[in-house]
């Protein structure tokens, strides 16, 4: 706990206890920040989930004590075949993060593991509302002679969206 004191009119001292785990922001406060960067991820649920192809898991994750979301994909253990391609992986993601009628929220992070699965997520919007997400995937062919090679998109796969 963190004590706050405040000097009141007439010279009175008043405390008052606050939290030391306080949200960093709150609904639409915390609208485009990093999860990672702040307290909301302390608390995050999954609230929403499905499965992408083989490739991976679509999460729409919140936090209540900021009364936050945002969505998340990680994939699965990097295997030779994308999307039902042969010889093909992941080359990037994009997931998105949105409440109806307002703008989308893109990548803000990512981390990579050392058997090249990996985990994308998005900026924070407000958790006061409908939230949705989606991703994007792209496939490079990752056979010798195509590891240069043009990336393709998949297409996009819209995933949970929980009020």
């Amino acid at each position: 706990m963190v004590i706050v004191c405040v000097l009141l009119a007439g010279g009175i001292l008043a405390g008052a206890a606050v939290p030391a785990n306080a949200a960093t922001c709150y609904g639409e406060g915390c609208i485009g920040l990093n999860p990672s960067g702040t307290s909301c991820e302390q608390d995050a649920k999954t609230i929403g989930a499905m499965t992408v192809g083989g490739d991976g898991m679509l999460e729409l994750r919140w936090s209540p004590s900021c009364n936050a979301s945002w969505g998340r994909f990680s994939t699965y253990w990097r295997s030779n075949t994308v999307g039902g391609h042969e010889g093909y992986g992941i080359s990037h993601v994009r997931v998105t993060a949105w409440n109806p009628g307002q703008p989308s929220q893109g990548v803000v992070g990512n981390v990579y593991g050392i058997f090249g699965e990996g985990s994308w997520w998005t900026g924070m919007v407000t958790g006061t509302t409908w939230s949705c997400t989606g991703v994007e995937l792209y496939a490079q062919d990752r056979s010798p002679g195509g590891m240069y090679s043009d990336t393709y998109s998949l297409g996009w796969t819209w995933g949970p969206c929980v009020a």
